[in-house]
């Protein structure tokens, strides 16, 4: 591309330079004032010279003006259920990241296993983690947790 643009520009700063030259001539500049003029007044002919086209459709009626955007509500303008909706939602995230296998038997016993040998999260946490519906919960759903892979078997 480098190489084509040096091109380019060679090309241009040559026509220049023929154009100054031209244009340093009293005769040459006229003549070229006289070749304009007449390639204008040939492509006016020619414009005037062609059938009608088809006419114009109308223009389409105006789009209904599109509802101006809101900006997303900062915490502190959402109602007192939305932010305790909100902290709680936190909440599950950073436990199902924290602890993907425990979430998994939670979400799939319905509530603690029998043998609970952890603290358990606290009640409203437990039933968000077991009917919520957010993305780190649905993939705490599939969750499997990595195993190495096992040795290979020594050759007899």
């Amino acid at each position: 591309m480098g190489r084509a643009e040096r091109g380019f520009i060679g090309v241009l700063l040559r026509l220049q330079a023929a154009q100054r030259k031209r244009e340093a001539g009293d005769t040459t500049c006229d003549s070229d004032a006289l070749t304009t003029h007449c390639v204008l007044g040939m492509l006016q002919q020619g414009l005037e010279s062609l059938p009608p086209g088809p006419p114009v459709a109308a223009a389409p009626p105006a789009a209904p003006a599109e509802p101006e955007r809101t900006r997303p509500l900062a915490f502190s303008e959402l109602t007192e259920h939305d932010q305790q909706r909100s902290r709680l939602r936190s909440e599950a995230d950073g436990y199902t990241l924290r602890n993907p296998v425990r979430v998994k038997q939670i979400r799939q016993l319905g509530g603690l296993p029998p043998d609970c040998d952890y603290e358990p999260p606290w009640p409203k946490l437990l039933d968000f983690l077991i009917h919520g519906t957010g993305p780190n919960l649905l993939w705490a759903d599939t969750y499997e947790p990595w195993a190495p892979p096992a040795a290979p078997e020594p050759p007899d």
